[in-house]
């Protein structure tokens, strides 16, 4: 009996030892550890890319939000400069309608004058 346990302890080591098992079991954790180290930097990479692109968008928005703002301004005087040339123009027709009639009402009197000289 104390052979055959021999033999089987022989036999497991050899197992172990000479058919590589062991290596074999120590590249596979390796692998497995470098793979989940791998795989924890790839999801650092992802979310620090995310947390930059968040914050890029941000910078956009913000960028935008102001450009946005400042055209708003410019609409706003460009509208106040409109109303204020259509009154000019309102004043100006009003005051050309005048003239006009002034022109008229003289070139009648002109007109009357010259009848009664000749």
């Amino acid at each position: 009996m104390n052979s055959t346990v021999f033999q089987i302890i022989s036999l497991a080591l050899n197992l172990i030892f000479g058919g590589g098992l062991l290596i074999t079991m120590l590249t596979i954790k390796s692998i497995r550890n470098k793979a989940k180290a791998d795989s924890k930097n790839a999801r650092h990479i992802a979310q620090k890319t995310e947390i930059d692109l968040v914050n890029d968008l941000q910078k956009s928005n913000d960028m935008l939000s102001e450009k946005l703002n400042q055209l708003l301004e410019e609409i706003v005087k460009v509208k106040m400069q409109n109303t204020e040339l259509k009154i000019a123009i309102n004043n100006l027709t009003t005051e050309n309608e005048q003239l006009r009639k002034e022109i008229s009402d003289l070139s009648t009197q002109l007109a009357n004058i010259k009848s009664v000289k000749r």
